[in-house]
């Protein structure tokens, strides 16, 4: 006979506390293994990437200092056998010459680049920059092979094994089964603990329900806070903006009344005097 599988609201709030603690351990410790196992990828990706970019501009270095020992060669003057000592320095010259056009280049389009990343366009410093480094094409090859290099590694290999260990377990398989996918994340895990430590929920039903409303304030609060730093930072735009406005305001009440009182004055004047005034305004 079949045993019945259980459900997850049929245990109680003691048991569903050494369940959840359970799967957060062991699901805490996956997930550093998977860590782990990224960060041995992405390294040896780097340092590929590093060192094929550096052949690469040795390469371009080396082709200049041909270049440089050939012109050396067909402009000399001297005789052949001082020309022929003379080549290894034009090659020299020409490899010098080259890593430090390649470095300043490089320095330009950082400097450039920071000018212009809050710019689309730039009238006085248009982004136009040199590239030395890998092309797209040459970047995505070698990343592959540095995946597969890293892959293969002692390292890596013990890694996996110990993560499939944890994964295949018959206890952690059975239990995580019970959980719905929704709810499967570590921090859903930690935040039904607290609230089953807190007794703020009794089972598994009420406790992913509170979870999930904590949650929303915990997200209305950070939007709030947010929104309150935002603008915290434009306060001093803002209050410079009213600041302008209010001058503008003044000056013009402070022109509306020398208009009406030229006004007053005009028809002061033309009380007075009648008709005359124009005379005496001019």
């Amino acid at each position: 006979m079949t045993e019945e599988k259980l459900a997850v609201s049929d245990f109680n709030r003691e048991e569903l506390l050494d369940i959840l603690t359970l799967l957060y351990v062991q699901g805490d410790k996956i997930v550093t293994l998977n860590n782990k196992m990224q960060n041995t990828i992405k390294a040896n990706r780097q340092l590929r990437l590093q060192q094929a970019t550096k052949r690469k501009k040795n390469r371009i270095a080396n082709i200049i200092g041909i270049v440089f020992a050939v012109a050396f060669f067909a402009s000399s003057e001297s005789n052949f056998f001082i020309t022929i000592l003379q080549l290894p320095i034009g090659y020299v010259i020409g490899q010098v010459t080259a890593k430090i056009f390649m470095f300043l280049t490089e320095k330009m389009n950082e400097k450039i680049s920071e000018i212009t990343k809050h710019e689309k366009r730039s009238l006085f410093f248009p982004k136009i920059t040199i590239n030395y480094g890998l092309t797209r094409k040459q970047a995505e090859k070698v990343s592959e092979e540095a995946t597969l290099e890293a892959t293969n590694t002692t390292q890596y290999q013990s890694y996996n094994q110990e993560k499939q260990d944890l994964e295949n377990d018959p206890t952690f398989s059975y239990f995580i089964s019970l959980i719905p996918d929704n709810f499967c994340k570590l921090e859903d895990f930690a935040g039904m603990i607290v609230l089953l430590k807190d007794y703020r929920a009794m089972n598994f039903q009420e406790a992913a329900n509170l979870w999930r409303t904590e949650q929303h304030q915990q997200q209305m609060l950070q939007q709030q806070k947010q929104l309150e730093k935002q603008l915290h930072q434009n306060y001093d735009q803002v209050m410079a903006e009213v600041r302008e406005s209010a001058n503008r305001l003044r000056q013009d009440m402070q022109n509306a009344r020398n208009e009406s009182s030229k006004v007053n004055r005009n028809l002061e004047a033309i009380r007075r005097n009648g008709v005359g005034i124009k005379s005496r305004l001019i």
